[in-house]
């Protein structure tokens, strides 16, 4: 059955553990299903129409991801339609219930079942049409060890009993399937961890593998409030970011320097992409004061002497190293003065009040040093 499919974006937060379900949407589903009507032993066919939404949700974001499933009903009708949509108002059909109505949802992988999300409620059409729709939209519970990718899809079962006598006693199963969707999720942030603060400016972020992922892009983009940065699912298109690793196929990549600053806030996207879809989930971490990020093995190079002095500091270090400025902090961590030209082997603090104060010392290559020294 040929149908023609409109591509429909769902952004889940709350549900499939972070997963995003693209749907390759149709206008409907359907099932004939013949049965026969006591009265003149008409032959009649039983259908079963579901409803996918309209076409203006696309590229639209959502979180409550099934609400595009928009009506279920059956009906009745003397003409054995095989096309989609089908209109029930266009031959003569009229809206049915049978004396008992219980239906069923199954999540498949191609021909599999790989879970059942409704099952077997009551379902009575008209006044509880909502009913379907609401109870997918309460599954939280996706097989976490579903595989990702495509070939996804819902079957909707509805069974129909009615010995009324108004109809010739039967017991049918009307049988509709969607069309298919890929399951996805973004990738995992493993390091730095979320909400973690780290004390370098040049981490080298880390993420999950994901099978079947074919690449994976990191952005970097500060938290800001108003919000400035935003990535379109379907494009690609990135915008407000200030560092983009563009595709790659490692699960790492170090953040040049001069990207990042001290004591700021930062969102990292890892984009990846599964079935030919983007997907994205977001991690946040921030950078440490200026005094916290330190090169061990550069500070190990380093020595500082007198300590506590009166007058100057003195910097004991291999010219290899390149120093290139001296920085004094006071004990809160406030900025006091610096020295970015001449000897870096000498400090004046002949100025300073007495107490406690830090000694930042930094090289060319972005390594930096910190030193706690007392002025009498």
């Amino acid at each position: 059955m040929k149908k023609n499919v409109l591509l429909i974006l769902f952004l889940v937060t709350s549900f499939f553990s972070n997963a995003q379900w693209y749907y390759l949407n149709s206008d409907c589903a359907y099932d004939n299903v013949r049965w026969v009507q006591s009265s003149g032993n008409e032959r009649n066919y039983l259908k079963f129409k579901i409803s996918f939404g309209s076409k203006d949700l696309k590229e639209k974001y959502y979180y409550d991801q099934l609400s595009f499933l928009a009506e279920m009903r059956v009906f009745y009708s003397d003409t054995n339609s095989n096309s989609c949509p089908w209109d029930e108002n266009s031959d003569g059909s009229t809206s049915f219930k049978g004396e008992k109505s219980t239906v069923s949802v199954k999540l498949m992988k191609d021909t599999n079942v790989v879970d059942i999300i409704v099952d077997d409620k009551e379902y009575a059409d008209g006044e509880n049409r909502d009913l379907l729709r609401d109870l997918i939209k309460n599954y939280n519970s996706f097989p976490v060890d579903a595989q990702l990718g495509g070939g996804y899809s819902l079957l909707f079962s509805l069974r129909i009993e009615d010995n009324s006598g108004y109809y010739i006693s039967f017991d049918k199963t009307v049988n509709a399937k969607s069309s298919e969707f890929t399951i996805g999720r973004g990738s995992e942030v493993i390091y730095p961890e979320e909400n973690s603060i780290i004390n370098t400016l040049t981490p080298t972020i880390k993420w999950e593998a994901l099978n079947p992922t074919t690449d994976y892009r990191a952005v970097i983009y500060k938290i800001t409030e108003p919000a400035t940065f935003s990535w379109s699912s379907s494009t690609g298109v990135v915008n407000g970011a200030i560092y983009d690793s563009n595709n790659i196929t490692s699960l790492e990549k170090e953040i040049p320097s001069n990207i990042l600053e001290h004591n700021t806030t930062y969102g990292v996207l890892i984009i990846n992409t599964i079935n030919g879809f983007r997907f994205g989930k977001p991690s946040t971490f921030t950078t440490g004061s200026e005094l916290s990020i330190v090169d061990e093995e550069f500070q190990k190079q380093l020595s500082v002497f007198p300590n506590p002095a009166n007058s100057l500091i003195n910097v004991s270090f291999n010219n290899s190293l390149n120093i290139h400025k001296l920085l004094i902090f006071d004990i809160n961590g406030r900025f006091i003065k610096s020295k970015k030209s001449g000897s870096f082997k000498k400090m004046n603090i002949s100025d300073l009040t007495s107490g406690v104060y830090f000694l930042k010392i930094e090289n060319s290559e972005n390594k930096s040093a910190v030193f706690r020294i007392v002025k009498n």
